[in-house]
């Protein structure tokens, strides 16, 4: 019951989320860490040779993982997406098309559309969309949120080739699932996390004030809905 919910939320609250990380796995780290790093300009936090870990936005991560060490390996599904939310969308869509980066579905914004967007994979297929989500009765309680949050700019210098004033603003890791519904209890109910937005199909639910999870219909979404996959997701505490 409502009651009920509003109890968990409240006591996991109290926890303190501080970061929510992303863990991606691969055959080639420093192949992953260079395009990461380089050509999307994110800030490397810390190099544990084994695993590196990128700042993608105020406080969403993204540890990539050497596949021959870590929990998973690169054969396994990579049945996640990562959306990276920026204002300068048409700004990154040139950017990656002058870098020769295979774009999955092309950039066709519209007016009036709940959120615009572009899709692209990184080095070992995982699938990126750079996404910006519009003022529409669909994002009412997203907006609000995204409209605080700063937008993190790529790092400069010789490595990056980022063109100077890009960066992101927030991150959704969409996750796949038969039992939308289903899921979309478990992250409200069991670990109080905070519905922001409902596309229908896709539900978003909040992490921290930059990181986001998507929970995904598998009949509708990029993927399908797959038991095992090359993927963790983590959240900081205090």
């Amino acid at each position: 019951n409502s009651d009920r919910q509003e109890e968990i939320a409240t006591t996991l609250s109290a926890f303190g989320l501080q970061a929510s990380n992303l863990f991606l796995y691969y055959n080639d780290l420093d192949s992953a860490t260079k395009f990461y790093t380089q050509t999307l300009g994110m800030e490397l936090v810390a190099d544990y040779e084994m695993a590196k870990i990128v700042r993608m936005a105020g406080s969403s991560y993204l540890i990539l993982v050497d596949a021959t060490k870590g929990m998973h390996t690169a054969k396994e599904p990579k049945t996640v997406a990562l959306a990276l939310l920026t204002d300068q969308l048409e700004d990154w869509y040139t950017y990656l098309k002058g870098q020769n980066l295979k774009i999955k579905h092309e950039l066709k914004t519209k007016e009036g559309s709940a959120h615009d967007g572009f899709v692209t994979s990184d080095p070992e297929g995982y699938l990126l969309e750079f996404e910006r989500f519009n003022n529409h009765p669909e994002n009412k309680n997203f907006i609000p949120i995204l409209d605080k949050a700063e937008t993190i700019l790529t790092q400069s210098g010789s490595l990056s080739t980022v063109p100077e004033g890009l960066g992101f603003k927030a991150t959704v890791t969409w996750l796949y699932y038969k039992d939308i519904l289903g899921a979309q209890k478990f992250y409200e109910e069991v670990l109080g996390l905070q519905f922001v937005a409902d596309q229908g199909w896709a539900k978003i639910l909040r992490v921290t004030d930059t990181g986001f999870i998507g929970l995904v219909d598998e009949q509708r979404g990029m993927h399908k809905f797959t038991e095992k996959k090359a993927v963790n997701v983590s959240f900081i505490m205090d």
